[in-house]
């Protein structure tokens, strides 16, 4: 599905949003909830796994402001015990681990190397990362698996192998593969896609079931199909977003497989089915953009008649518009080139050139219309802390509170780049800087391919070099 808009709005980010504070303001935080293993799929490694809790029963060895988990140790940790590691700079994990772009997982298991033990390589990458400092590592070499690495306590928590698709397989025999799609704060969720060959008067088909391997054990918790039997399309492209379920307690899990157009929703904990939309463009419009499925609810963007932008909420349990409304420039902001939309809690928000907008995703009721002093320059915001450049000076405020600063210091020629937690990317004549949020102050030099491109999860964010924390993981 092309998620782009002809408003130039950015896709929300479909994970639990940690968002900044400055002068104090405090972080949120999500806790995993942890199912009943049912089948044990993985190998736990020696040390204890973790409660959902018990992340507060040791302090984290891990600095702020620091890479957490180097490139080089993960292929470590994909290699084994005696195993060498394949150089950071061709390190380039295959398909069968981490299939699409928009997959974000990663892992990691027992041991490192000394390249004159064995000759066996490692080669892996952090995929996603999720609350309580866990990260899920794809290992490409030697083997097609996924690791759990614990950051908190500095353990490694299991090993989960995936089935890769036998290359030397023959005409007419059936292949299987299968694919991490993505995590969520309980579950990490597995695709398998089998391409069953044709066989007398029956023409061939696809298969594919989402397995939810839990985060804490590594044991799949649960199996369930995907789309009917009949698909041709063998297009492993999906997304998955967990969030809170329309019962009380329970979350859900919303699969998105892109190239088939199927979404369907499960019970987190049990895997029991909510619903299905096999044609969910066909309910909000050809050429409207789904932003992200949450409470029973598809929140998409698409244009009026008129070719002014407009978004709504369908039903997806009914299949109809349950509300929608214009965006018409002067109730909104101006969602031109560098827009973002982001979704905290039941809240949508709407990050643009102008100023901030926040919608109730239940009823389309707007709760927040901030527009920007014309003071500001090079304005970066999130729903809670709005950083400017005001006058030669670098200003950071409480989003829609611009009567007075929660801090200011002197600034030349800088554009602020990313908040993150505690810490405020900057660009700088001086190069990229770290500053801290609660009273601006330089922290340091930004290391090598920070910022990262994605999310961040509990303070840390996937970067070419690793996992770098800006806080330490709680």
């Amino acid at each position: 599905m092309d998620r782009s808009l002809r408003s130039g709005l950015v896709p929300a980010i479909a994970v639990a949003v940690l968002l900044a504070g400055c002068g104090g303001g405090e972080k949120a935080a999500t806790v995993a909830e942890t199912p009943e293993s049912s089948t044990a799929t993985s190998t736990s490694s020696d040390s204890a796994t973790p409660s959902a809790n018990s992340s507060s029963d040791a302090a984290s060895t891990i600095a702020a402001d620091s890479l957490a988990l180097s490139t080089d140790e993960i292929n470590a940790k994909c290699a084994g015990p005696s195993g060498t590691t394949t150089p950071t700079d061709t390190a380039s994990p295959t398909d069968s681990a981490s299939p699409t772009d928009d997959s974000t997982d990663g892992g990691s298991s027992d041991g490192g190397g000394d390249a004159s033990d064995s000759t066996t390589t490692g080669n892996g990458q952090a995929t996603a990362i999720t609350s309580h400092g866990i990260v899920v590592v794809s290992c490409s070499q030697p083997t097609n698996e996924l690791l759990a690495v614990d950051l908190v306590h500095g353990s490694d928590l299991w090993s989960h192998q995936l089935q890769s698709v036998d290359p030397n397989a023959q005409s007419g025999q059936d292949t299987l593969g299968e694919y991490l799609l993505g995590t969520g704060d309980q579950n990490a969720y597995v695709l398998a896609v089998t391409n069953v060959a044709a066989t007398g008067l029956q023409d061939a088909y696809v298969t594919r079931t989402v397995s939810a391997v839990n985060l804490l054990t590594g044991n799949t918790t649960w199996t369930q199909p995907l789309a009917p039997n009949d698909q041709q399309d063998s297009n492993t492209d999906g997304t998955i977003i967990e969030a809170p379920g329309p019962t009380a307690g329970h979350r859900e899990v919303v699969v998105s497989l892109k190239g088939i157009d199927d979404n369907s929703a499960f019970d987190a904990d049990t895997g029991h089915p909510l619903w299905r939309v096999p044609d969910l463009s066909a309910l909000v419009g050809s050429g409207a953009t789904v932003q992200f499925v949450a409470d029973n609810l598809a929140v998409f963007t698409d244009t009026d008649d008129n070719g002014q932008p407009e978004f709504g909420a369908v039903d997806v349990a009914t299949g109809k518009v349950r509300w929608s409304q214009g965006i018409d420039g002067t109730a909104t902001v101006n969602l031109g080139s560098g827009a973002k939309t982001e979704l905290v809690g039941s809240q949508f928000w709407f990050i643009g050139q102008t100023g901030v907008d926040a919608f109730d995703i239940t009823s389309g009721k707007q709760l927040v219309h901030k527009i920007f002093p014309t003071s500001f320059a090079k304005v970066l915001a999130t729903p809670t802390r709005t950083v400017a450049v005001v006058d030669g000076t670098l200003r950071c405020f409480a989003t829609g509170d611009w009567s007075r600063p929660l801090w200011s210091v002197t600034a030349g020629d800088v554009t602020p780049e990313q908040i993150a937690d505690n810490t405020l990317v900057l660009q700088a004549q001086s190069g990229d800087q770290l500053l801290s949020m609660a009273d601006g102050s330089i922290i340091g030099p930004t290391p090598e391919g920070v910022p990262g491109d994605g999310p961040i999860v509990d303070g840390m964010q996937i970067t070419d070099d690793g996992v770098f924390a800006y806080s330490p993981p709680t």
